[in-house]
């Protein structure tokens, strides 16, 4: 029972879950934004983390899509998941037979969860 108590102690409030998303959910896009992808890694689950690795995660990025902006436009947070829908703006590189870059602005929603007592980017296939 005492850890049942201990473990609810740690989950964060609405208010104080959304400030600490909103924080970690910018670092980690300004990390892909300045193609830090091995740095924005470090936001991902544990879960995923033990799946992919570092370099693995960084490939899928790397010389094939260049984020230029990315911000939060709104969260909605249960006590431990975050959904937040995100704005941006990136290109993606030709590959070859093409040769045209294909800059677009689109929206997406990132789901964050509350683990070991840190929120984590929890990324969708």
């Amino acid at each position: 029972m005492v850890l049942g108590v201990a473990g609810c102690a740690n989950v964060p409030t609405n208010n104080n879950a959304e400030a600490v998303v909103s924080r970690r959910a910018q670092e980690y896009w300004d990390l892909m934004i300045a193609q830090d992808y091995v740095g924005a890694y470090q936001y991902l689950s544990p879960g995923f983390r033990q799946k992919v690795g570092a370099e693995a995660y960084a490939k899928r990025f790397r010389g094939k899509v260049k984020f230029h902006q990315a911000s939060i436009e709104s969260w909605d947070c249960q006590p431990e998941i975050c959904e937040g829908k995100v704005r941006m703006d990136y290109t993606i590189q030709p590959m070859p037979p093409y040769s045209v870059e294909l800059r677009r602005p689109d929206q997406r929603s990132d789901r964050w969860i509350f683990l070991d007592s840190q929120w984590w980017l929890a990324p969708r296939k």
